[in-house]
């Protein structure tokens, strides 16, 4: 009788136990993804006022490295005379995204 009464106490412990986790990571996971996108979407208001100003490189690397970004943003403008694309920041290699997709809302094909 005694083990019966043990076995139902943990049974019941560990029901208890998920019932409180799986919600709380649930939340946890929630709560730094909405972190994420307010980190990423203030990072972006501090660039747009000097993206509807200039095009120029260096300003736009200046204004990236101020803008407290973890080598995380980068900013395409549009290809120039050459038709070369232009990148500032750490994103990694230009993508012609300007003058070869006319549909923004398509996904971006590899170059």
């Amino acid at each position: 009788m005694r083990w019966a009464l043990v076995k139902v106490s943990l049974a019941v412990t560990a029901m208890v136990v998920v019932a409180f986790a799986v919600p709380l990571g649930l939340v946890i996971r929630e709560m730094a993804r909405d972190r994420a996108f307010s980190s990423a979407e203030r990072e972006a208001a501090a660039v747009a006022p000097a993206l509807s100003i200039t095009t120029d490189r260096e300003e736009l690397e200046r204004v990236v490295a101020s803008a407290g970004s973890d080598a995380a943003m980068a900013v395409h403008i549009p290809a120039g005379q050459s038709g070369e694309p232009s990148t500032s920041g750490n994103g990694g290699p230009p993508r012609r995204t300007s003058r070869r997709y006319g549909n923004w809302g398509a996904p971006p094909r590899p170059p």
